[in-house]
């Protein structure tokens, strides 16, 4: 084709369960686009081509096992809506009900985890936005913890064999150096933890962060996670989860 070399791209997709991470790849004479990456979990490529009505026509791969096509238009005000409002708390629904085991075994209730601030955190293992979120969530407990903060991990596994899920739960607080509690809550199948997890409308997303009163009642809950790749929008994530932190801790220390 006319216009090689290509120009290298790099960029990420945004979207309500999370970003794609880091793309990679090349633009051919301004019209064609190829982007791919391996995040850990899933092998991405993405194809696209500029047609002369300025619509970029496309296709998506993930691994050898799933294709769809895609189309896009440039809309410069083009947002997602508030991650704070995608997944829902259930009232009827109570946190003292709700029991998981430790990575030894041990069952542990969620009302065992106080604090003046509480983050209950719902994520896999296996998936890289929450891989993205546990640097940032190490990095709040080590800021916060003296003051008041509880997290705590609630993993949602790929084989539903407990002993093989509790060692790899194990071997991701090592690697990210994670000292606050994680228990095993399920399989990964959303389905299946919308019934393990009934304190949430709907399971839509791993992560999905949920914010505390001390007393237990919910104050926020995030659903899907922008990372490092995002660049502003993973800073104003950074900022909206400080502020919830910093408002319940302040909270709980005028009761």
């Amino acid at each position: 084709k006319s216009g090689w070399p290509p120009i290298g791209v790099q960029c990420t997709f945004l979207s309500t369960l999370g970003d794609y991470r880091y793309l990679s790849g090349f633009s051919v004479d301004g019209s064609h686009l190829m982007l791919s990456c391996f995040d850990g979990a899933h092998a991405f490529l993405f194809k696209a081509e500029m047609k002369p009505s300025g619509l970029l026509e496309g296709d998506f791969w993930s691994g050898d096992a799933w294709h769809e096509t895609w189309t896009a238009v440039r809309d410069d005000d083009a947002k997602l809506p508030d991650h704070f409002g995608l997944t829902k708390w259930n009232e009827s629904a109570s946190l003292a009900s709700i029991a998981f085991p430790e990575v030894d075994g041990k069952q542990r209730a969620l009302t065992e985890f106080a604090g003046k601030a509480r983050m209950l955190v719902l994520f896999g293992t296996w998936c890289p936005n929450c891989n993205d979120e546990a640097a940032f969530l190490r990095e709040l407990d080590q800021r916060y913890r003296e003051r008041g903060l509880s997290i705590v991990g609630l993993s949602f596994e790929l084989t539903g064999d407990f002993a093989r899920d509790a060692k790899q739960v194990k071997l991701y607080a090592e690697h990210h150096e994670l000292t606050f509690p994680l228990l095993v809550a399920g399989t990964s199948d959303k389905a299946q933890a919308s019934k393990r997890f009934p304190l949430l409308d709907q399971v839509r997303a791993y992560p999905t962060t949920i914010f505390l009163h001390a007393d237990g009642r919910v104050r926020a809950v995030h659903q899907g996670y922008s990372g490092p790749a995002t660049g502003a929008e993973h800073a104003k994530l950074r900022e909206d989860f400080e502020r919830l932190i910093e408002e319940l801790l302040d909270e709980g220390s005028k009761k």
